[in-house]
């Protein structure tokens, strides 16, 4: 287990993080554009990686939150590459330093390509080098996992992580290999569950409290407000810079300024990212990644 991330783990022991289904749209569409525009591109290339971060631009516009996957290997646009990029921003997010296989780091897989990038050298110098080097000699080739997490290049603070969605087993590869780095590197690879955030419970129903306008909302408590219209529960919180009440999304404020209070409704407070997720889930509702950012980890009950 990740000390630093406990709050995210379920009783199997594994890392659950959510994401925004509206954000799995954007990066396939636009890893679908990236695709088509590698077509005529070498791999490697600095051609190929300025029409990247030309369509991430792009993107970033549109919304998109996530890193594209591409580079060094090629471009795929499929869900286990969505994974790695969701699991990645929530690891930045929460203070580490990621390597994300086949972009950043090859270790068992495609061992030609180590001097590639310098996750290699990252990892070779956390673990040590005789380490890698035994990893390397008894472990078949393949079977990376997803992401490579430090803190520092402390191995105790050093982790690898594969991205499944629910109930996505290990695959034949990654069953033979993943056990050699938990001998050989002492560290268990850890599981990350990437669950949309989108739960709907039919059993509940949504509930029916007093409605009020943003305007009489306590600016020293968290507030969760329901969008009526697609049932998501955002948090607003005090802007750091002006002070000022907003959510994840300012235009999403505005628009409540002065709107009817049937559009939103207060349906508590929250403590922190934990206790937010399990609230909102209970009412049958959605919650909101960006909004899970905002929020701490985990704060202890009074």
């Amino acid at each position: 287990m990740i000390n630093q991330l406990r709050q995210f783990y379920n009783d199997d022991d594994e890392l659950v993080i959510p994401y925004d289904p509206e954000q799995k749209e954007l990066y396939m569409e636009a890893t679908k554009e990236l695709e088509e525009a590698a077509k005529y591109l070498i791999h490697h290339s600095p051609e190929l990686r300025k029409s990247r971060d030309k369509i991430e631009r792009k993107y970033r516009k549109k919304g998109l939150l996530l890193d594209l996957f591409g580079l060094p290997k090629g471009i795929h646009s499929n869900e286990g590459n969505f994974f790695a990029m969701v699991l990645k921003r929530f690891l930045k997010d929460k203070g580490f330093h990621v390597l994300v296989s086949e972009e950043d780091y090859f270790l068992m897989w495609q061992r030609g390509h180590h001097n590639t990038n310098d996750g290699f050298k990252i990892i070779e110098n956390i673990f040590g080098t005789e380490k890698i080097k035994e990893l390397l000699l008894r472990a078949p080739s393949g079977g990376d996992p997803d992401v490579f997490a430090f803190l520092d290049h402390n191995p105790k603070l050093a982790w690898f992580i594969e991205a499944k969605r629910q109930g996505e087993p290990f695959t034949k590869k990654q069953g033979m290999n993943f056990p050699y780095i938990n001998e050989l590197l002492r560290r268990k690879v850890e599981i990350a569950r990437i669950v949309p955030s989108q739960q709907k419970n039919q059993e509940k129903n949504p509930m029916t409290k007093k409605q009020y306008s943003v305007s009489l909302i306590n600016e020293n408590n968290l507030i969760a407000l329901k969008n009526q219209s697609d049932k998501a529960v955002h948090i607003v919180f005090p802007d750091r810079s002006s002070g000022e009440l907003r959510i994840c999304r300012p235009s999403m404020l505005k628009t409540t300024h002065g709107s009817s209070p049937t559009e939103w409704e207060v349906v508590g407070s929250v403590r922190d990212a934990r206790h937010y997720v399990e609230e909102v889930v209970e009412i049958g509702c959605r919650y909101c990644g960006e909004c899970l950012r905002h929020l701490p980890a985990q704060t202890s009950k009074k």
